[in-house]
């Protein structure tokens, strides 16, 4: 039997689908997003270069064609796509999930302390293991991850139509 995938294999993917590097992947920012950070002075998208060198490194080897601090996410079919939004400020980071017309806005991590900015970024539908658990999760639809690079990474996935969790890596 198949165990969940990993984050290792996570980044394999991210890996394989990659393309030649640009760290202009996060502009111009979409509609939606810029109008968020336009209402809520102070916060800003994370880009690469908010990256430590390390993370840096990282990021440019398994997910150079896309900005580490926003991803499109179709968390449920019936709907339209998300924004998934890693913003920071002075000493706070938070995860912001923005429906595609911009009017509703939620957080999916409130604004905690920030040491290293965590990126976010899009996985496909398919077996996953929940680290807190130690049990495969089943995800139908694509979702979305919010990594603390070399640290711990938290899926986020709908099901039931409800916006639920896992812990990919610890």
């Amino acid at each position: 039997m198949e165990k969940g995938k990993s984050l290792i294999g996570l980044l394999a993917l991210g890996l394989a689908v990659a393309a030649p590097a640009t760290h202009a992947a996060c502009d111009p920012l979409p509609a939606p997003v810029a109008g968020y950070v336009r209402a809520h002075a102070g916060w800003k998208v994370v880009r690469f270069t908010d990256l430590v060198r390390d993370d840096q490194a990282l990021w440019a080897q398994y997910h150079k064609t896309v900005c580490p601090g926003w991803a499109k996410v179709r968390l449920d079919p019936r709907q339209p796509a998300f924004y998934a939004v890693a913003l920071i400020r002075p000493k706070q980071e938070k995860l912001v999930l923005i429906d595609a017309d911009g009017r509703h806005a939620r957080d999916l991590v409130p604004a905690d302390r920030l040491y290293n900015p965590r990126v976010v970024w899009t996985v496909p539908p398919g077996r996953y293991r929940d680290e807190n658990t130690e049990k495969d999760v089943t995800v139908g639809e694509e979702s979305v991850v919010f990594e603390a690079m070399e640290a711990a990474a938290t899926q986020f996935y709908m099901k039931d139509g409800k916006i639920r969790s896992l812990l990919a890596s610890q």
